[in-house]
């Protein structure tokens, strides 16, 4: 399995990276025509669990 993949998260494309073949980080930017506003990353295990499940992503 890639240590990476992409997924849909709350309405954002985001980049779903995983380390010894479990997710532990999601991250999202959110852009606007000036360029990045925000960098999200979220690494609540309780958050991210349902991206672990195997048809996830």
């Amino acid at each position: 399995m890639s240590p990476r993949s992409w997924a849909d998260v709350n309405g954002q494309a985001a980049a779903v990276l995983r380390r010894d073949g479990e997710v532990f980080t999601v991250l999202t930017v959110n852009a606007s025509d000036e360029g990045i506003d925000q960098v999200l990353w979220m690494m609540n295990p309780a958050k991210i669990a349902a991206l672990s499940a195997p048809d996830a992503g």
